[in-house]
């Protein structure tokens, strides 16, 4: 009887064993595969914001007004959400009011074209 109980008992605990071992290799792979997709939207949102000032850039002399959406606050916010994660709706308005601000300004001191 007592060795019948000491089988169960061992056997009991290597199932336990084989439980603890099965949920921390399940959590070591959600744990990576967090860390594989944090690393991705900061790849992406690195090569977003290259791209966007680097069009910007490019389309300077041609198109000012799409230039300034380009390489202004928009820029900003758009690193933010993709690298920090978040976004405020305190910023939405803030990018509206300087891209607004910005495009009214850069229209003003605009030459006229020859």
């Amino acid at each position: 009887m007592k060795r019948l109980d000491m089988q169960r008992e061992a056997a009991e605990r290597a199932d336990a064993a084989a439980t603890a071992a099965a949920e921390h290799e399940a959590q070591e792979r959600r744990e990576q595969r967090k860390h594989s997709r944090y690393m991705a939207g900061l790849v992406i949102g690195a090569v977003v914001a290259v791209a966007m000032l680097g069009v910007g850039v490019y389309v300077a002399k041609d198109a000012w007004w799409l230039a300034t959406l380009l390489c202004g606050p928009s820029l900003l916010a758009l690193a933010k959400i993709f690298v920090l994660r978040r976004s405020d709706p305190d910023d939405m308005k803030f990018v509206s009011n300087v891209t607004r601000a910005s495009t009214n300004s850069a229209s003003q001191t605009q030459l006229p074209s020859p």
